[in-house]
C-alpha cells in the first residue's frame, strides 16, 4: 500500500496500492471493503477525497490521474498531460481545483469542473515533485521535492513565493498546520523539520527516525504531528515540547503514509508490507519528562478482520467506554508533563546544573536508504 485518505466523515478510508487498485473500506462499521476502483496500468502511488466526499482521486506510476465517483465506483476524469509517474494528488479545500505532482519535475492544477489544465508550475528544474498540499484557505500550494527544496506558490498569481533549501536527501511529503501558521516537511534524512509560514524559519527539527521519512500529517487539532518512515514505524510528536511522544510499530515494511481522521481519534497508515492500520489515539501517550518515548506495539493477535489490505486494531464497546476515560486522564497529564517539560527546558537554557543531569549529545544516526515508489 502506497496510499490512504479518510472520507470527510470518518466512515471510510480510499487506499492506493501497487496492485493498480484503488479500494474504499468500510471502517465506521465491520472494514470490510466497498468498492474496488480499478482502470490504473501502473502501481497506485497516492490518493485523496474530495472534500464534499463525493469523488475520490488516485494519482498512478501509469503517468495519470483518474478521478471516481465512490457512490457509483465508476471512473468520471482521466487527466492526463504529466510525463513521468505523478506521486501525489490534493483537492483544493473548497473542492473546485486538483493540484497534482509529478517525477517530471512539475506542478499541474486542473479545474475539478471542466478538467482543464489551468496551471503548469516548473520551479523544481526538472527533479522529482513527491508530494503536493494546499494551505488551509486555499491561497497557497506547497510542493515538495527530491532537488532538496519546498517551493510555496500563491495561487493567484501561479507565482513561487517562497522556497525552502538545502533539505538534505530530498524532501517526499509536507503538510500544513491545521491554522496554516506552520508547514512540516518529511525528509529522506530521517528529520521532519517544522517551518513558521510568516517568515519562513525552521522552528524544530525532529529526529528519532533511523530511516528516511516519507510522509506527515498534523492532528486536525494542531497539537500532534505524526510521521512515517522507512524504519517500518510511525512516530508522534508533541508540537508543544517537539518532543516524541509515542512509536507506533507492528508494519512488516516502510510505512509510505500516515493519516489523522477527522475526528482526530484515529490515526491511519499504509506500508510496504501490503495493509494500511489503524491506531486507536488513547495509544499515544505522554512522553516522559526526560524525553523518553513510549513504544507502543500492535501484535498480528491484536488485529481484527480478515479482510485483504486492511487491517484494524479494535477494540470491545465496554473497553472503548475505559478508553475514553483513561483518554481524560491522559490530557490531564499531557498538560502536566508539558508544564514540566518547559520548566525543565528553561532551567537547563539558564545553566542549572541539576537540570543539566544527564544530558548527553545524540550520536548522528546513519540513515537508511529507502526506494522511491514501487511498482
Amino acid at each position: 500500500m502506497c496510499g490512504c485518505a479518510w472520507s470527510p466523515d470518518g466512515s471510510k478510508i480510499v487506499s492506493a496500492s501497487v496492485d493498480k487498485t484503488v479500494r474504499v473500506w468500510d471502517v465506521g462499521g465491520d472494514g470490510r471493503e466497498v468498492t474496488k476502483l480499478e482502470g490504473h496500468t501502473g502501481g497506485v502511488i497516492s490518493c485523496a477525497w474530495s472534500p464534499d466526499g463525493a469523488r475520490a482521486a488516485s494519482s498512478s506510476g501509469d503517468n495519470t490521474v483518474r478521478v471516481w465517483d465512490v457512490g457509483e465506483g465508476r471512473e468520471v476524469a482521466k487527466l492526463e498531460g504529466h510525463g513521468g509517474d505523478v506521486n501525489s494528488c490534493a483537492w483544493s479545500p473548497d473542492g473546485t481545483k486538483l493540484a497534482t505532482a509529478s517525477d517530471d519535475g512539475t506542478l499541474r492544477v486542473w479545474d475539478a469542473a471542466t478538467w482543464f489544465e489551468v496551471a503548469k508550475l516548473d520551479g523544481h528544474a526538472g527533479e522529482e515533485v513527491n508530494w503536493c498540499a494546499w494551505s488551509p484557505d486555499g491561497t497557497k500550494i506547497a510542493s515538495a521535492s527530491s532537488d532538496q527544496t519546498v517551493r510555496v506558490w500563491e495561487v493567484s498569481t501561479w507565482t513561487e513565493v517562497a522556497k525552502l533549501e538545502g533539505l538534505t536527501g530530498g524532501v517526499v511529503s509536507c503538510a500544513w498546520s491545521p491554522d496554516g501558521t506552520k508547514l512540516a516537511t518529511a525528509l529522506m534524512d530521517g528529520t521532519v523539520r517544522v517551518w513558521e509560514v510568516n517568515t519562513w524559519r525552521e522552528v524544530a527539527k525532529l529526529e528519532g527516525h533511523t530511516g528516511g521519512v516519507l510522509s506527515c500529517a498534523w492532528s486536525p487539532d494542531g497539537i500532534q504531528i505524526a510521521s512515517a518512515s522507512c524504519d517500518q514505524t510511525l512516530r508522534v510528536w508533541d508540537v508543544g515540547t517537539w518532543l516524541e511522544v509515542a512509536t507506533l510499530e507492528g508494519h512488516g515494511g516502510a510505512v509510505w503514509m500516515c493519516a489523522w481522521s477527522p475526528d482526530g481519534k484515529r490515526l491511519a497508515s499504509a506500508s510496504d508490507d501490503q495493509t494500511v492500520r489503524m491506531w486507536l489515539a488513547p495509544a499515544v501517550m505522554p512522553a516522559l519528562t526526560d524525553g523518553r518515548a513510549n513504544s507502543v506495539n500492535v501484535p498480528d493477535s491484536s488485529l481484527e478482520g480478515a479482510f485483504a489490505g486492511v487491517r484494524r486494531w479494535a477494540k470491545s464497546a465496554a473497553e472503548t467506554s475505559a478508553g475514553e476515560l483513561a483518554a481524560a486522564n491522559t490530557r490531564t497529564e499531557v498538560a502536566n508533563t508539558r508544564a514540566e517539560v518547559a520548566n525543565t527546558r528553561k532551567r537547563r537554557l539558564e545553566g542549572d546544573p541539576e537540570a543539566l543531569q544527564g544530558c548527553s549529545l545524540e550520536e548522528l544516526r546513519q540513515v537508511g536508504l529507502c526506494r522511491f515508489y514501487p511498482g
